[in-house]
């Protein structure tokens, strides 16, 4: 720091009121100190013969501040750090009058001020602080705002891809569940054409095998069994089934009478053929027939000439196909 610079930092400001007159002193510590050691006195003295002399002050009066003249050795620009400065000259006070105020007095005559042991500082190099700070923040803001603005329209980009990636996984999703959902109708669907197929199939096997049975005339059955037969006349006959058949096969007739003419006779048509049998059972016995598919006809009969007896019979008939 330079000389010049030294002494401002080291000026310093004293005010101070004798009787009715304020002083203000404003210099380096030096010349403050040699004003109020040496010429304090005769400039009191003279403060008061010219007091004597000047006209009352009013309240408009002009104030009359004493100030010192502010001394401060000039410095070379060029000057070199060796040399020395001449200390500076006292300054004199300016006297500036005052209207009178009832204030007590700090300094009384002939006595020495104290010296503050603070240094001021101006606002200056404060401003300048700052100035420099918020500079330095604000480079610090504009380097991270240079950094992380790319990183941060980088990481948007990212994520607006991910968005769409996203929304196209989602839709891939949504058409997926509707495929899973449309193939499990199918498989429901088709699950229940399998049963159907298999109930199917199970009445075609059943079927099959019917046909299979009554292809090798396994199939059997009967019309009725024991159907009686009572009060019938000599040399009569009587109706007892009357049916048409869908397959060709046998009768079965079985006859237990009280007559020994007993017969059991058949009748059926299978376009153009026409059969009419009879066979002879007597009290008891069975006949067998042929038939084709058609209308038949079962009758039960008897040959007595005797009319005073009564046939009376039982009768069981059934069919092989």
């Amino acid at each position: 720091m330079s000389n010049e610079d030294e002494q401002k930092k080291d000026r310093s400001k004293i005010s101070l009121r004798i009787g009715d007159v304020q002083i203000e002193f404003e210099g380096t510590s030096d010349n403050i100190r040699k004003l109020m050691d040496k010429d304090l006195v005769n400039f009191t003295k003279g403060l008061e013969a010219t007091k004597k002399e000047m006209p009352p002050l009013t309240e408009h009066a002009p104030r009359v501040t004493a100030k010192t003249q502010e001394v401060a050795p000039k410095i070379s620009q060029v000057a070199s750090s060796e040399k020395t400065v001449p200390p500076p000259q006292p300054s004199k006070p300016s006297i500036t009058t005052k209207p009178p105020v009832k204030e007590s007095r700090f300094f009384s005559k002939g006595k020495k001020p104290e010296k503050t042991g603070k240094k001021r500082f101006g606002w200056k190099p404060v401003a300048i602080a700052l100035v420099l700070i918020c500079i330095v923040l604000s480079a610090g803001l504009v380097a991270a705002f240079a950094v992380y603005l790319p990183m941060i329209d980088d990481l948007e980009s990212q994520v607006a891809e991910r968005d769409s990636t996203i929304s196209s996984l989602n839709s891939q999703v949504t058409s997926a569940n509707a495929q899973l959902y449309l193939l499990q109708t199918n498989l429901d669907e088709s699950e229940n054409t399998i049963f159907n197929l298999q109930e199917q199939n199970g009445v075609l096997s059943s079927q099959i095998d019917y046909y299979l049975n009554i292809i090798a005339m396994n199939v059997t059955g009967y019309f009725f069994v024991e159907e009686p037969l009572i009060g019938q006349n000599a040399s009569e006959y009587t109706v007892i089934f009357q049916e048409i058949f869908e397959y060709a096969g046998y009768v079965a007739v079985s006859v237990e009478s009280t007559s020994v003419t007993t017969y059991v006779e058949l009748l059926w048509s299978y376009s153009p053929v026409t059969y009419n049998h009879n066979v002879t059972v007597g009290g008891s016995g069975v006949a067998y027939f042929p038939v084709l598919p058609g209308p038949i006809e079962i009758r039960i009969g008897n040959t007595d000439v005797y009319t005073g007896d009564l046939l009376n019979a039982t009768v069981t008939a059934g069919y092989c196909y």
